[in-house]
């Protein structure tokens, strides 16, 4: 009996013993996990956009850290449940409510809405059905350190004077590929029929007419022809130049930039014809053409001001926008809506030479 009783009380204490070593065996793997932000939960939203859980933390602190490292908070602070829909085209989010009720102070915050203060260059990190896609940031003119190529959010331009609805990403680094067209985040947001594609804008690379200077000599004039798509599910009313002329569009679009590869310089239309609105936030819908959707139209533009151009290689690359005091109430139209943002074009060597 004592026989009996002694090994099971050893059986007893052995069994005490693993769970010990199990336990402290398990600890470190649970912090590193804790650490890495494993544990943390991330729902399965399709789409999401997540605050580090570090306050303190700016965007250059963490820019260049593996995504899985960054702890982020429990709580989203915008899903696609809060979603309208999603503008491909020009990463415009369009939400059920006003930003106002995502943003501390942004109604009440005069005479320009800004983020809060401490906003400035504060790090998010988006994600797709609870995996991380990007890092996005916080840009403030007025606040911000730095400039970094990562998504932001820019308080003064389109998220200060566009509707009240629309939560806008700012791209704006030509020539670099856009890391908001994650395929990933695009497929999340179409399976959950959140998605409209907007607009494509193409320049024909192949075409030697897509591109013509008409002069060049102090200054260049450039004439350049571009395609526009709809790919959208509703019919999109678009700024026409064939309607407004180059001057009017051109204030809203910057036109084409070329970037010369050998000597490393950039050529915008510096010394444009500047169109002066008869008051700030103008804009006429008679500017607009409507584009059915699965529909494109061409047009040709002629714009003056370039610099003299030098023969060599070029990547080219154009920016189409919208007015952005369109306001959230004249979005809709009773056959379409007005497409709403900025969107780039594809981009492509082009060779310039003085016989052209």
């Amino acid at each position: 009996m004592y026989f009996a009783l002694t090994r099971t009380s050893n059986l007893i204490l052995n069994q005490k013993m693993k769970i010990k070593q199990f336990i402290f065996t398990l600890l470190p793997i649970i912090f590193m996990m804790s650490c890495n932000g494993i544990t943390e939960p991330e729902g399965d939203y399709p789409f999401a956009i997540y605050f580090l859980s570090n306050d303190k933390l700016i965007v250059s602190d963490v820019m260049d850290k593996d995504l899985n490292s960054l702890r982020l908070e429990s709580d989203p602070w915008l899903t696609s449940d809060d979603i309208d829909f999603y503008d491909w085209s020009s990463h415009c989010i369009y939400l059920k409510e006003d930003k106002g009720n995502f943003i501390p102070g942004w109604d009440t915050i005069q005479p320009f809405k800004m983020f809060p203060r401490d906003w400035a260059d504060k790090p998010f990190v988006v994600t797709s059905n609870g995996q991380r896609e990007y890092l996005g940031y916080f840009f403030s003119p007025a606040y911000s350190l730095e400039l970094v190529p990562v998504p932001m959010f820019v308080d003064l331009g389109y998220n200060t004077a566009c509707p009240s609805n629309i939560l806008k990403f700012d791209w704006s680094w030509l020539y670099i590929e856009n890391t908001l067209n994650n395929p990933r985040v695009k497929n999340a947001l179409i399976e959950d029929n959140l998605l409209h594609s907007g607009i494509e804008v193409t320049l024909d690379s192949l075409n030697e007419n897509t591109i013509i200077v008409l002069e060049n000599s102090d200054t260049a004039t450039i004439s350049y022809t571009l395609t526009i798509t709809n790919n959208d599910e509703d019919d999109l009313y678009i700024l026409d130049p064939d309607i407004t002329g180059s001057e009017i569009f051109h204030y809203f679009s910057n036109s084409i930039v070329f970037y010369n590869i050998e000597i490393d310089k950039v050529y915008k239309s510096w010394w444009k014809i500047l169109y002066q609105p008869p008051f700030t936030g103008y804009w006429s819908s008679e500017w607009f053409v409507k584009i059915s959707s699965m529909e494109s139209i061409q047009r040709t533009i002629t714009l003056k001001g370039y610099p003299h151009l030098p023969p060599g290689e070029y990547l080219v690359q154009i920016g189409f926008s919208s007015p952005m005091s369109i306001s959230k109430d004249e979005l809709s139209r009773v056959d379409g809506r007005y497409w709403f943002g900025i969107t780039f074009s594809n981009y492509f060597v082009w060779e310039f030479n003085c016989d052209n």
